[in-house]
């Protein structure tokens, strides 16, 4: 789940035109990335402009299990349940609008046949 949440955060607010040049603009990345967190785990500094898209997909991802290792070892279960939770939820609305799209898709194939 970590690895589908990394690359919706990273797709949803990196820009497609910005994802093959070296004048990316990583803040509304970043603010998502810790939004999602609840707290600040990356920062401008983790991002190089000339990093490629998988290299940001991976930092995204190493930076969301750096919080859930850092959760696990505070012993607060209710702050690692809630994260949980939200990856949960956060998977399962992208699973869900994936599957509207799909019926969308087949209802427009239908109605042209």
């Amino acid at each position: 789940m970590i690895d589908a949440e990394s690359h919706r955060l990273v797709d949803m607010h990196l820009p497609e035109k910005t994802k093959e040049y070296d004048d990316r603009d990583y803040s509304e990345l970043i603010n998502a990335i810790n939004d999602f967190a609840g707290e600040n785990i990356m920062n401008p500094s983790l991002l190089e402009q000339d990093d490629s898209m998988d290299i940001v997909y991976t930092k995204t991802k190493t930076a969301l299990l750096g919080k859930i290792e850092a959760l696990r070892n505070t012993g607060t279960e209710d702050e690692f349940a809630e994260f949980e939770r939200r990856l949960t939820l956060a998977a399962i609305d992208e699973i869900w609008m994936q599957h509207i799209d799909r019926m969308a898709h087949l209802r427009e194939e239908v109605a042209f046949e």
